[in-house]
């Protein structure tokens, strides 16, 4: 007698209770994973930000000082299309017009934007070569930052004459894609962790997207799009945004609108306060290299930009209140940024005896660290809403220090080029004690023993 064995085969509950297992598995995992790839983001970007400390190290030793936050060498005999650039020139950071067309003028609020910071560190990264035809095609950076067309001819057969501060990047012969400075990008300039995109939308840098070269009619065929590119490290150069007003003045009184204080940038790096000025020594970081930030992250997407002097820079602290009666004027009462209050205006008025919102003391102090556009707040931005030559509603910066690592954490790089990260729940009087260069503080980095 032939007996047949039963078939057996999976019951749909089987199957269900493997898929619901393999579910729970893989739920499990995926968080592991994605920490394992933010680990490997976050040291990629650590290791960005020493090689730019050490760059900053080696401009040290070569020119004993650091760059300035901006710079521009201007030369007597100097001309562009726009204006002279006259040896008196001083290019500011606040007011910086970008792009504008606005002559040269000393102490001028509306002037054109300067080179970079990261400019001058071009040699120290291994981009000497792209240095070094800057100079030569801008008169040894004698024009604006900006510029698109004008300037020198290259006698050695770079940039032709008329074609401003730009670089062959590929096309025909005879019809090359002429591609201005400031849309080269470069791999030490962005966290690979932030969330953005590499070009800037700020619709002050449309003239330098690709549609608006001057010889794109003749372009065929078409290059790839390509814009002013971002960078997420930026230079400190001070605690809060009254010290940006003006670079070579400091005081105290009481404009329109209630206490104001201005002084000097106090952070490692400073724009120029005058034509002739050099970047700070290491002898005059006095709290010490290794108690300083010198550059900080910043996730902020459109006023951004490795190459324009004028937003490279981040500070320290947000800015107070602000209405939209107020939004360009800097010394209206609700829209000054957070001062230092001295000892007798404490007494007198009961404020907080440290940094606050000046017209603002029931809104307690905060850091900078991903500070950034609130959803019911849009008139809160983190710096200045207009510049100069923009139109109401074309906000400026959103983000200072801040980035799109995990547990809301912003590397720093320091003085003495190691690099750390620094919570965003900080201490907002520590954070300003580490980015003064000469505050007479105790303060050390947190994540250091000492």
């Amino acid at each position: 007698m032939v007996t047949r064995s039963k078939k057996r085969g999976f019951t749909l509950v089987e199957l269900l209770v493997v898929i619901a297992i393999i579910g729970v598995l893989v739920a499990l995992l995926l968080p592991a994973i994605q920490a394992a790839r933010e680990a490997a983001r976050r040291n990629s970007c650590q290791n960005k930000l020493k090689q730019l400390g050490i760059a900053f190290q080696n401009h040290h030793d070569a020119q004993k000082n650091f760059p300035l936050a901006t710079f521009i060498n201007p030369s007597a005999n100097g001309t562009f299309p726009g204006g002279a650039v006259p040896a008196t020139t001083t290019p500011f950071l606040w007011n910086a017009a970008v792009g504008s067309g606005t002559s040269w003028t000393s102490n001028s609020n509306q002037t054109q934007a300067g080179y970079s910071w990261m400019v001058r560190l071009l040699p120290f990264i291994e981009q000497g070569p792209a240095y070094n035809n800057m100079s030569q095609i801008s008169n040894k950076f004698a024009f604006p930052a900006m510029l698109i067309t004008g300037g020198f001819s290259d006698p050695n057969g770079g940039a032709p004459q008329g074609i401003g501060l730009r670089y062959n990047s590929g096309g025909p012969a005879n019809r090359t894609w002429w591609r201005h400075y400031a849309c080269l990008d470069l791999d030490e300039i962005r966290c690979p962790s932030f969330a953005g995109d590499a070009v800037s939308a700020w619709t002050r840098y449309d003239p330098w997207k690709s549609d608006n070269m001057p010889e794109k009619g003749s372009w065929n065929p078409q290059p790839e799009s390509w814009g002013v590119v971002v960078t997420n490290y930026k230079a400190m150069c001070a605690t809060h945004m009254a010290c940006m007003t003006n670079p070579s003045a400091a005081g105290y009184g009481a404009p329109s609108g209630g206490f104001f204080v201005q002084e000097l940038p106090n952070g490692a790096i400073v724009p120029p306060r005058n034509p002739s000025s050099q970047g700070n020594g290491i002898r005059s970081i006095t709290d010490g290299t290794s108690k300083t930030i010198l550059l900080a992250e910043s996730k902020e997407q459109n006023v951004s930009s490795w190459y324009d002097g004028s937003t490279a820079w981040l500070v320290a602290i947000p800015p107070g209140t602000r209405t939209a009666a107020n939004l360009t004027n800097f010394q209206g009462a609700n829209n000054q940024p957070p001062q230092p209050v001295k000892p007798q205006t404490v007494s007198a008025t009961g404020m907080p005896p440290f940094y606050t919102f000046a017209n603002d003391p029931a809104n307690a102090p905060v850091s900078g660290l991903n500070y950034g556009p609130r959803p019911n707040d849009t008139a809160k931005v983190f710096a200045r809403n207009t510049l100069v030559g923009m139109g109401n509603g074309q906000s400026a910066a959103e983000w200072g220090p801040s980035s799109d690592h995990s547990g809301g954490v912003v590397l720093h790089c320091w003085a003495d080029s190691h690099v750390s990260g620094l919570n965003e729940d900080i201490d907002a009087a520590l954070y300003v004690h580490l980015v003064t260069r000469a505050g007479r503080e105790p303060a050390a980095d947190p994540n250091q023993d000492g």
